[in-house]
């Protein structure tokens, strides 16, 4: 059950990280920013999520998921 919890906010949380910003991008001054450098904050957020994926994620049949 412990490994189904994990699999399952470990797969919400992009979605989640996505809807964030898209609220930052349609109510706050993200979308002042230079198209550059809104780029490179998302891109840093997601390689940021990738690399704590595949450090901590859910060891399946000695498999990271």
């Amino acid at each position: 059950m412990v490994i189904y919890l994990k699999l399952f906010v470990s797969s919400l949380l992009p979605v989640a990280v996505s809807v964030l910003f898209y609220v930052l991008q349609r109510f706050t001054k993200f979308n002042k920013l230079p198209y550059a450098a809104q780029q490179a904050i998302i891109g840093v957020t997601f390689g940021l999520a990738a690399i704590f994926g595949t450090e901590f994620g859910v060891d399946i049949g000695g498999a990271t998921a």
